[in-house]
């Protein structure tokens, strides 16, 4: 058995690996960390089975303001953007949730070289 200081001799280690509040670097001013927050809905969305999908830093790639986060469940898409308290979405972060709040189809494809004909047809 492993002795740790301060650690009463009736304790297991193993309960010593759950951490349930955030971090110094989690916790800012009182204030949780957009990243702190985007692990707890990713971990209970999980728990709830949804699918999920984080894309990271949508600003260094075409898709600049893209949300944070994709969920999907039971015919159900949240598509969400993460923010501390006392901030706000960017102009590009605005304009991909006005777009996506107007969405009333979804559609799903694979498309390869070869489709080019069936993309620019679901394009136009």
């Amino acid at each position: 058995m492993v002795r740790l200081r301060g650690v009463p001799r009736s304790l297991p280690v193993s309960h010593m690996t759950t951490r349930t509040t955030p971090t110094a670097r989690e916790t800012m001013d009182g204030a949780t960390l957009e990243s702190a927050l985007q692990r707890s809905i990713i971990d209970e969305a999980k728990l709830r089975g949804w699918k999920v999908a984080h894309f990271y830093d949508s600003r260094r790639s075409d898709s600049k303001g893209w949300p944070d986060l994709a969920l999907c469940r039971g015919g159900v898409l949240l598509v969400v953007e993460l923010k501390q308290e006392g901030r706000y979405p960017t102009a590009d972060q605005r304009e991909w949730l006005a777009a996506l709040a107007q969405v009333t189809v979804v559609k799903t494809a694979v498309w390869r070289p070869h489709d080019r004909e069936a993309f620019e047809e679901a394009l136009q």
